[in-house]
């Protein structure tokens, strides 16, 4: 008798236990993992930190779940053989800004946890934690993690600001950069059009008609066909230098080269530019 009474009057513990995560922005929203450990339950009623959730989901492994939402609970049918259930949400009710330091507090009051871990921007500076937690950095995250043994009351609380330095130094290198890259696209296009004839093609790439049609011209012809062909548009006066001519053979020779139709000739002002014809084009 005094057995039954003793059982009675003892507290109702909770068979599973939960591992609780919390990714927490820089604009204070928090995405929020309850890691629920199942010792055979066939049914679950899972308490949420969070009087308000959005995206609320429950997975086991990548299986989502069926559930239903009462009284801020979640509750769902556990499939056999299965130890780990997965509660995820998003939420801005843990989060508090006043000037520029954020707070957050966890109620854990009805939960039976053994750890919660916060992850924070890298940029944060943490003001003050209770109770006592362990923090350290993690890849590029700031955390702070409370243990089972640490809860001596109902709880969690985090004060922290945002270091604007580290912030601003991040921006100005990312815009640096930018910057740089956009320097050497212009850069890039500035060479490509000043040198987009030489770039696009070479004196080398006559087809094997245009090779057969060059063997009927003489040293001096092949030669301004050449030229012309590795930069369209010359003007007279720059296809003489670049021949190395005199100008009474090279106005002969572009007259000739125009009767044959190999190059066009475009008066431009006081002076031609110089281009392939459309019928040595084709061959």
């Amino acid at each position: 008798m005094l057995l039954f009474a003793v059982l009675f009057f003892l507290p109702a513990v909770s068979a599973f236990t939960q591992e609780i995560t919390l990714e927490i922005s820089s604009e204070g929203i928090a995405k929020v993992t309850h890691n629920v450990n199942l010792k055979n339950e066939s049914e679950i009623s899972v308490c949420l930190i969070s009087d308000t959730q959005e995206q609320l989901k429950v997975f086991s492994g990548n299986a989502e779940l069926e559930f239903k939402l009462d009284e801020n609970c979640v509750n769902a049918e556990v499939l056999q053989n299965i130890d780990l259930l997965r509660v995820e949400y998003l939420t801005n009710s843990l989060t508090n800004k006043i000037a520029d330091e954020w707070s957050m507090s966890i109620d854990v009051r009805d939960i039976t946890i053994t750890s919660v871990e916060v992850l924070l921007p890298s940029n944060t500076k943490i003001t003050n934690f209770e109770p006592d937690a362990t923090v350290y950095f993690q890849n590029s995250s700031m955390m702070v993690n409370w243990e089972e043994r640490n809860f001596t009351e109902t709880e969690a609380k985090l004060s922290y600001t945002f270091d604007i330095d580290n912030v601003t130094e991040t921006s100005i290198i990312l815009l640096l950069f930018a910057m740089f890259v956009i320097l050497l696209i212009v850069i890039a296009f500035f060479v490509f059009w000043k040198f987009k004839g030489k770039l696009l093609k070479s004196g080398t790439d006559f087809s094997t008609g245009q090779e057969e049609l060059m063997k009927t011209l003489s040293e001096k012809e092949k030669k301004l066909i050449k030229a012309v062909f590795d930069e369209e548009g010359l003007s007279q006066k720059k296809l003489l230098t670049k021949c190395d001519i005199s100008k009474a053979t090279l106005s002969r020779t572009l007259r000739d080269l125009e009767k044959k139709e190999f190059l066009r000739l475009v008066q431009d002002g006081y002076t031609n530019r110089i281009y392939l014809s459309e019928w040595f084009r084709k061959k």
